[in-house]
């Protein structure tokens, strides 16, 4: 199974909303692989696009997806929300902020500190809904803390830390 080839939509600041959306355009076209191994609801889980809200430069915050937009199909592993997978590379080179080296999906980052979510919602493709999953950076230690104790204790713990959902 090929990878879906994929492109970047940039949306920049605009009226109120002072950070860049930055969203993956493609990889909705093809059904993750392994997906159907998740159970009851994995048609609704099977088509994602990845999003991350920034006020870093684009260009810099946007390599990120040169490494994500393929991983379903390289690692044959699915994306879903509360998982959260380790930087392969040297943490220096992590595109999103210092002293982050791994990712956290979330597909409703209002959970976190911030501003109204953008409403992305709505999109299907053959049928099936596109679910939207935002890219929160978050240390090793805590990626550690939500395999140990489940994905929820850490958004509850970044959100009495009054940690953001936007990138910056």
């Amino acid at each position: 199974n090929k990878p879906p080839i994929v492109g970047v939509s940039e949306r920049p600041p605009a009226g109120r909303r002072s950070y860049t959306v930055l969203t993956t355009v493609g990889m909705s076209c093809q059904r993750m692989p392994v997906v159907e191994q998740t159970g009851q609801g994995a048609r609704g889980k099977a088509r994602i696009e990845l999003a991350v809200a920034t006020t870093l430069p684009s260009n810099q915050a946007a390599r990120i997806f040169l490494w994500l937009a393929q991983y379903p199909w390289r690692e044959v592993n699915w994306l879903g929300t509360g998982q959260t997978i380790r930087w392969y590379h040297e943490p220096s080179s992590f595109p999103l902020g210092h002293g982050n080296e791994a990712l956290l999906f979330l597909d409703n980052p209002g959970l976190l500190l911030g501003p109204e979510v953008p409403d992305l919602s709505g999109f299907t493709v053959a049928g099936e809904p596109v679910r939207w999953l935002w890219l929160i950076p978050i240390s090793n230690r805590e990626r550690l803390l939500a395999h140990g104790r489940g994905s929820s204790s850490l958004v509850n713990q970044m959100a009495s830390q009054s940690r953001d959902w936007v990138v910056s």
